[in-house]
């Protein structure tokens, strides 16, 4: 899969931070539909249970073995989110 993605920085919006409101791929991409990553272990448990900072790097590192078995990479990626679970 080539790096499809672009990304749309108005001039109209602050550039303050190194951020893009918007992103595209062709027409003629490819689509995967990712599931929202979790911070969960091989076995379903729960990686660093009140440890923010472990559960979104296990979640992305399920994210990042989900898109390579789709035939994808961290650079193909248009949009994602990353959930972390809280004593609430």
């Amino acid at each position: 899969m080539s790096q499809a993605v672009s990304l749309i920085r108005s001039a109209d919006l602050s550039d303050v931070a190194q951020y893009a409101y918007a992103a595209t791929a062709p027409a003629e991409a490819r689509l995967i539909f990712l599931a929202d990553a979790c911070p969960l272990d091989l076995d379903g448990s729960v990686v660093g249970v009140g440890d923010y900072v472990a559960q979104a790097g296990k979640a992305m590192e399920n994210l990042r073995i989900a898109l390579k078995a789709a035939g994808a990479q961290l650079d193909d990626v248009v949009n994602t989110r990353v959930l972390v679970a809280s004593s609430r």
